[in-house]
């Protein structure tokens, strides 16, 4: 017999795996299984300002641990009966056969414009949900797609902040980077050697020209956007992977964990989701930062086109090139 997600909800977390996703006809191959894409053409250079020295994984056993302790601790039924049902929001996956709910899902992505979709009403509308219902403060909080740039044919963020809109999205203390590239781009191999990679070149001091390799490109891209938003903690998602990591204080030290498939439990990408937003907003049981030896600092990234000029000036995607360039303009 099969019951409404919010009348066991703890339950539903530990079972509700992303919907499977097909990809449309139209949409570009898929690297062979095990392979890179070599696609990943981030416009990504390396910068003195960039800090990151350094990058750790998250023992994986002791985020397993974590995520069932903590959502054990504060998805409580008696919490959620209390709730006045009008402000009740209802979560977006499927989860059949011991849970009833009626979904439609977006049509197969054929780009990345339409997998953001999947990404935004399975994973992130079901979060935004069960953190509303569970933590009522957050209620001012939400999901918001950040402006694109030039990178918008392979790279989509979107931001968890308090009154997040489209046009503004504003990070700070609290806040979740959440990056989206598909997976004809970032391959199941792809997201390994991004999770596995524990450095990236740094600018040499004699400016000799150095190339980046796609996962030091990656970084690079993670690095300044969560900078830039804000964001100490991110998660980084092909919709069938999930990796998620933080950056430490003095932004020189990234932590990651093991990849959470989208089809997996123990935990769900949902239950990992939802637990690293907890974490960032410093609520109890989160996972916190371990202290190292830096000093926070303040750094100026370079502003992006979108920054500087009216959002009616440019259509973004139309001339990736130009854009390009004028984004290396300094």
């Amino acid at each position: 017999m099969s019951v409404e997600p919010l009348d066991r909800l703890r339950a539903y977390l530990s079972q509700a795996t992303l919907p499977p996703m097909k990809l449309a006809p139209k949409a570009p191959q898929l690297p062979p299984t095990g392979h890179h894409s070599h696609k990943n053409n981030l416009s990504m250079t390396p910068q003195h300002y960039r800090l990151l020295e350094k990058m750790y994984q998250i023992e994986p056993s002791t985020f397993k641990s974590n995520v069932k302790t903590v959502l054990n601790m504060h998805v409580n039924q008696n919490k959620i009966q209390m709730l006045d049902q009008e402000d009740v929001e209802n979560v977006t996956i499927p989860c059949p056969p011991g849970f009833q709910l009626a979904v439609s899902p977006p049509k197969k992505p054929a780009n990345l414009e339409q997998l953001c979709r999947w990404i935004s009403q399975f994973p992130l509308d079901s979060a935004q949900a069960v953190m509303h219902n569970v933590f009522p403060q957050t209620e001012d909080w939400s999901f918001s797609s950040i402006r694109a740039d030039v990178d918008e044919d392979i790279f989509q963020s979107y931001i968890w902040s308090p009154t997040a809109t489209t046009a503004n999205a504003m990070g700070g203390p609290g806040s979740v980077t959440v990056f989206v590239q598909p997976p004809w781009i970032l391959s199941q191999k792809d997201l390994e050697s991004f999770a596995y990679c524990d450095i990236i070149e740094c600018m040499n001091e004699d400016d000799r020209a150095y190339a980046y390799v796609s996962k030091e490109r990656l970084w690079a891209k993670v690095w300044d956007e969560c900078q830039r938003n804000g964001s100490h903690y991110f998660v980084l998602t092909s919709y069938y992977g999930w990796v998620f990591g933080v950056f430490t204080a003095g932004w020189t030290i990234g932590l990651v964990t093991d990849i959470i498939r989208g089809d997996q439990t123990n935990p769900t990408a949902l239950e990992s989701l939802v637990y690293w937003l907890i974490s960032a907003m410093g609520l109890e049981g989160g996972w916190e930062v371990p202290e190292v030896s830096e000093e926070p600092q303040f750094v100026e990234t370079p502003c992006l086109v979108g920054d500087i000029l009216p959002p009616d000036i440019f259509q973004y995607g139309r001339d990736r090139q130009f854009l390009l360039a004028i984004s290396r303009l300094s």
